[in-house]
């Protein structure tokens, strides 16, 4: 958790795209949904979104502990940002885990 905090300290600072995006990659390895909320707070950032909707979909995706109501509103709030080479498949493994989600 305290890796989480000196990340988040990080990003309070004034940091480029590049930099924020660095930041958001090593928060997206810790397991958890400490790490998929402080990720999620950059889905509205216009630079980010995609990059931040791919990352959160596969923190999804990849731990059955990342559940809930919350969670499942900042997934289907993500759906539409979803892109690149695999975006069709994340896409429909995502809304498949979203059906199994509680609301």
């Amino acid at each position: 958790m305290q890796h989480l905090l000196d990340l988040q300290k990080q990003l309070e600072k004034p940091t480029n795209p590049i930099q924020k995006k660095n930041i958001i990659w090593e928060a997206s390895k810790i397991p958890g949904i400490g790490s998929f909320m402080f990720v999620s707070k950059y889905l509205t950032d216009n630079y980010l979104n995609a990059y931040v909707a791919n990352t959160l979909a596969k923190m999804a995706l990849n731990d059955i502990s990342i559940r809930g109501t919350e969670v499942r509103f900042i997934l289907e709030k993500s759906l539409p940002f979803i892109n690149g080479e695999d975006s069709s498949i994340l896409v429909s493994a995502l809304t498949a885990n979203l059906k199994k989600m509680p609301y």
